[in-house]
Parts: structure tokens; C-alpha cells; sequence
């Protein structure tokens, strides 16, 4: 009953909003129909979800040093790959390899921040947006996904769509392309 409180609020709060403050930049500034609709959403799915849920089955990310149990996207990542799996279009697809990419949908906790010994432990490390790794880029699960570092609604730069919690890039003004790694990566 909360989620639908919420969900009703938001929707109202929308409505009133200026269309500028609702858009997001991206690099077709496409809106927010993009992913959400208020009707006929997919209630079991973030608020008014409008997009489809991949079905695809993904090539993971491996490597000798990575510590972290590895599976199929999942939670937001699975919502972002909806679109970036390329099923739908290969211009906005970074498809079913992720073996060069970033991993997701894996716990990001103490323990593995330890047994790892590169990583920052999130439940103490501070990042950018005032928060600690877990409170401000894991999800409820704890896990890192595609919005632990991509932020889809309120992207600053047009060169850099959906990047990222408080981060710019080395070519931006006062950008360090390492302080994005750095927030969870101790080298």
C-alpha cells in the first residue's frame, strides 16, 4: 500500500512539474516515456515501468582476480539491459558480452572488499555524494549494478549521457576520470 502512495504522489508531483525539469538529456534527449508511463505499467517493476525486461542470456565478466559470485544481470542492471542488450537496436546495445565490461549484479560487501584487498570497504568508505557505497551506489540487496555508477535522471553532460553520482569526466571542467573508479577501487 506504501509503494502505490508513493507511486500516486510522484505521479501528481509530475504533472505540475515544467517539461524541462521532467527531461532527461540523453543523446536523443528522449523523455521520460522512454522507460516509465503512467498507464499500464508493469507493477512488479520499478514505478510505472513502460520498457520490456531482457531475456537475454549474458557472456559474464571473468578474471583471474575477480572475487566476487558472478551471475546473470539482475535489479536495475536488467531493466538497463532491456534496451542495452542491442536485441532492440545495436546503437544503443553494448549486447550479451560483458566479458570486457564492468561486472554487475554481484554482492559488494566487507567480506569481499577484504578478501578481494582492492576494493574500499562500502559500509565505511565515503564517496563523492556525501553517503557510503552501500547508503549511495549498492542497491537494497547490496549488490552494484548499472545505476551504481549511472545516473540516468539527472546527467549534467550531454558528452557523457548517464554519468555518473556526483563524477565527471577528465575532459569536463575540474573532470579526473579515475575519482569514478576510485570511489570503490582503492588502486
Amino acid at each position: 500500500m506504501r509503494i502505490l502512495g508513493v507511486v500516486i504522489v510522484l505521479t501528481i508531483t509530475a504533472c505540475f512539474m515544467p517539461i524541462t525539469a521532467m527531461a532527461f538529456h540523453g543523446p536523443d534527449d528522449a523523455r521520460c516515456a522512454s522507460c516509465h508511463t503512467p498507464h499500464n505499467a508493469k507493477a512488479d517493476l520499478v514505478p510505472l515501468w513502460n520498457g520490456a525486461v531482457t531475456k537475454s542470456t549474458f557472456t559474464l565478466y571473468s578474471s583471474q582476480t575477480i572475487d566476487a559470485a558472478m551471475g546473470q544481470p539482475d535489479g536495475a542492471s536488467k531493466l538497463c539491459f532491456a534496451c542495452h542488450d542491442g536485441a532492440i537496436t545495436s546503437s544503443h546495445g553494448i549486447g550479451t558480452n560483458l566479458t570486457i565490461n564492468h561486472p554487475v549484479s554481484f554482492v559488494y560487501d566487507s567480506s569481499l572488499a577484504t578478501q578481494d584487498g582492492f576494493l574500499k570497504d562500502p559500509l565505511t568508505a565515503t564517496v563523492v555524494t556525501g553517503g557510503t557505497i552501500d547508503e549511495d551506489l549498492l542497491d537494497t540487496n547490496h549488490k552494484l549494478q548499472c545505476t551504481s555508477c549511472h545516473e540516468i535522471h539527472n546527467t549534467p553532460f550531454k558528452k557523457y549521457p548517464y554519468y555518473t553520482k556526483g563524477v565527471v569526466y577528465d575532459d569536463e571542467p575540474g573532470g579526473d576520470t579515475k575519482t569514478l573508479c576510485r570511489q570503490c577501487h582503492l588502486k
